[in-house]
Formats: C-alpha cells, sequence, structure tokens
C-alpha cells in the first residue's frame, strides 16, 4: 500500500496516532500535506507579559500564537511561574517562543 492509496480519513487517523505520543504539543499543529506526505509545522508562540507602568509589578502574561497575517490570543495565565512552566514546555517541545513586555495602567 502506497501513500497515495490512503483515504483523507486514514491520513488524519495516522496524524493523530503521531501526535498522540508528544508530552505537550503545541496549543494548534498546522497539517499540510506535501506530496501524499503529512508534515507536522511547529508553531511560534509569543508570552506578553502585562506590567503595571507606575509600580512596575507584573499583572499577567497572555499567550499568543502567530498565524497568517495576525497574532491569535490562546491562553492568559494568572500566575508568573505557571507563564514560566508553560513556556519551558513549549520549547520543549520544539516550537519557538517570545517574550516581551507591555505596559499598562
Amino acid at each position: 500500500m502506497s501513500d497515495d492509496d490512503l483515504t483523507e480519513e486514514e491520513e488524519r487517523r495516522m496524524a493523530a496516532n503521531l501526535m498522540i505520543g508528544r508530552k505537550k504539543s503545541a496549543p494548534i499543529v498546522e497539517l499540510r500535506k506535501s506530496r501524499s506526505k503529512v508534515k507536522i509545522e511547529l508553531v511560534t508562540l509569543r508570552f506578553v507579559q502585562h506590567v503595571d507602568r507606575l509600580t512596575k509589578e507584573w499583572l499577567w502574561c497572555v499567550v499568543e500564537q502567530k498565524g497568517d497575517k495576525c497574532w491569535f490570543e490562546i491562553e492568559k495565565y494568572e500566575d508568573r511561574k505557571k507563564a514560566q512552566i508553560a513556556a519551558d514546555n513549549y520549547q520543549g517541545a520544539g516550537d519557538k517562543v517570545e517574550w516581551c513586555e507591555k505596559k499598562v495602567w
């Protein structure tokens, strides 16, 4: 049986089975067909730390995923340690993680 003989449903099932073994995968994994092969592309995530402009106190962190034309908010953390742990998990899965800071009133 060659890759060309697989139906779309079988290809999706095979891709899902491949992803089951990952401990912590990216929130959304894009699957693209390239010459009858399923290729998993890892995502770019941005951790935006919201900091009080006056007191410099850390308030919360928003996780955004890079889309084709913009960034999409996918998670929000109220605890700094949990945000750091999540970033470490995503990096461990091979995803690209960026940090930035946003000052709020």
